[in-house]
C-alpha cells in the first residue's frame, strides 16, 4: 500500500502556503509541536491554520524544511537575514536560527555599484566597503595581521560589511593614504569607504588594520552627532 503525504494549508498572515505534514514535523519546532499534540488549533474560514506572521520570509523557513541547512538559501542583505533570524526564532528551527548566525558573519561581496546603492539605502546601520587590490599578477594579498574571520566576526553586529576588487589596475597607480611621506614603499594595497557615517578625520597610521580600527571606532562613536 503506497504512503500517501497529508496535506496541509496554512494561512500565514493573510498568504496562503500549500505543504506536506512530513514536511512540516521533520525537524522538532512549532510545527511538530502544533500538529503532533493536543494543543488547539487556530483555523481561519477555509480552514487553513492561521499563523498570525509577516509571509514574507514563509517560503525560506518552507525551503529549510524541506532542504535543510544550506546557506545558498540566505539573501545577501544582511538586513533580511536579521528578518528571518526572527522568523526562525518565532517558529524554534534552531539549525535555521544558527545558519542565520553563521552568514551574518560571512564574506559578502557586491557585483555592481548599482547594488551597493540599495544596500547602502536598506542598510540599519553603517556600511563598511573593503576595496582589495588584485596585482598584475593576479595576487591578492592581504594586509599584514588582518585575519578576514576574525574581522567579521568582531564588526559585523555593529557595521554592514563588504568587499569588492579595487579599480586600481596595478598598486602603482594605488597611492598610500595611510602612511606618512616617506613610508609610502610599506603601503598597503586596500582601501575603504563607509556609508551612512559621520565624516571621518584624517590621520596617520602605520598599518591598513589599526586605521580601518580606529576608524570604525570613530564611527561607532558619533552616529547619534
Amino acid at each position: 500500500m503506497s504512503f500517501i503525504d497529508e496535506k496541509i494549508r496554512l494561512n500565514i498572515g493573510g498568504t496562503i502556503f500549500e505543504t506536506s505534514k512530513s514536511t512540516l514535523t521533520k525537524f522538532d519546532g512549532f510545527f511538530k509541536t502544533l500538529l503532533e499534540t493536543e494543543i488547539p488549533i487556530q483555523k481561519d474560514d477555509s480552514n487553513c491554520i492561521f499563523i498570525d506572521r509577516s509571509p514574507r520570509h514563509f517560503e525560506k523557513i518552507l525551503n529549510y524544511l524541506r532542504d535543510g541547512a544550506d546557506v545558498d538559501l540566505l539573501p545577501e542583505s544582511e538586513k533580511e537575514v536579521r528578518e528571518i533570524l526572527k522568523e526562525a526564532q518565532f517558529y524554534l528551527k534552531e539549525g535555521l536560527m544558527e545558519l542565520c548566525k553563521r552568514s551574518t558573519c560571512k564574506m559578502r561581496t557586491f557585483d555592481s555599484y548599482h547594488d551597493l546603492l540599495k544596500l547602502i539605502a536598506e542598510a540599519g546601520k553603517p556600511v563598511l566597503v573593503i576595496f582589495y587590490l588584485v596585482k598584475d599578477n593576479r595576487i591578492v594579498h592581504i594586509p599584514s595581521n588582518f585575519k578576514i574571520r576574525d574581522f567579521l566576526e568582531k564588526h559585523h553586529g555593529m557595521l554592514e560589511i563588504y568587499f569588492k576588487e579595487s579599480p586600481y589596475e596595478t598598486i602603482q597607480q594605488n597611492p598610500s593614504q595611510f602612511l606618512p611621506p616617506g613610508r609610502e614603499e610599506a603601503a598597503p594595497s586596500w582601501t575603504y569607504c563607509f556609508y551612512n557615517a559621520p565624516k571621518l578625520p584624517f590621520r596617520f597610521t602605520i598599518s591598513f588594520l589599526e586605521k580601518l580600527e580606529e576608524d570604525i571606532e570613530f564611527v561607532l562613536g558619533n552616529l547619534n552627532e
